[in-house]
């Protein structure tokens, strides 16, 4: 969850889609990181540090959704 004074309001950037071409147009996930680039101070173009921001929101997301996979299996049981 964000926990920041900066505005809710972000870009997103196509560059960034076409760099991390996984997630697809996730939006979730494409705000997540935007939330994290802003609030980070990184510039949109340096797509060293936001391939980074990707893959850690990536992995959170991941985990989250396997998280959520098999608590809904233990449930079903």
């Amino acid at each position: 969850m964000r926990i920041s004074p900066r505005p809710k309001t972000v870009n997103i950037h196509t560059s960034w889609v076409r760099m991390f071409r996984k997630r697809g147009w996730q939006s979730m996930f494409w705000i997540a990181v935007a939330h994290r680039v802003a609030d980070r101070g990184v510039r949109s173009t340096d797509l060293n540090q936001v391939k980074l921001i990707c893959m850690e929101v990536d992995y959170e997301f991941t985990n989250r959704e396997e998280k959520t996979r098999t608590s809904s299996q233990g449930q079903a049981d």
